[in-house]
């Protein structure tokens, strides 16, 4: 399932969205794109939502690891967010695809909870962020969606 929401302008050739900005005027910026992976439909929804409000973030979902590794043969993104407990591969599985296929994509993990053995071993991997789930407008929301842009360099 392919989940986007652009800014309200068309797309440029370099990949740019208009934008609107205050007072009404318009510009040219990229929209952070990313690939979210996660198991449960109805965060998947509930958090591209969230993410893609402002216009400054384009998700693209897979809901196992396999089909995120799919969509990374004719994809690039910005920005990889996964949960580490997937149902049929952990998230470390894909941040070990990627990094063995020569990627550098930074890998933020959104957790339900935090297990020392499993962050300690996605660092090493080379994974970025862990940020708990939390609910709707809650921190685990505000964090990830901060996270993404200063990973981005858009804070």
């Amino acid at each position: 399932m392919l989940m986007t929401i652009i800014a309200d302008g068309p797309e440029n050739r370099d990949g740019e969205h208009s934008s609107p900005v205050s007072g009404g005027e318009r510009c040219c910026r990229k929209v952070v794109s990313v690939l979210f992976v996660d198991d449960t439909p109805a965060l998947v929804n509930l958090l591209s939502g969230y993410l893609q409000k402002d216009g400054d973030v384009m998700v693209n979902t897979a809901f196992c690891v396999e089909e995120a590794i799919e969509k990374l043969k004719t994809v690039s993104f910005d920005v990889i967010v996964t949960d580490y407990n997937n149902k049929e591969m952990k998230g470390n599985e894909l941040l070990r695809h990627v990094r063995n296929n020569g990627g550098t994509i930074p890998f933020v993990y959104y957790v339900l909870f935090r297990i020392d053995k499993y962050e300690e071993e996605a660092k090493k991997l080379g994974g970025v962020s862990f940020i708990e789930k939390l609910g709707p407008g809650g921190p685990g929301f505000l964090g990830l969606s901060t996270t993404i842009m200063r990973l981005t360099g858009r804070n």
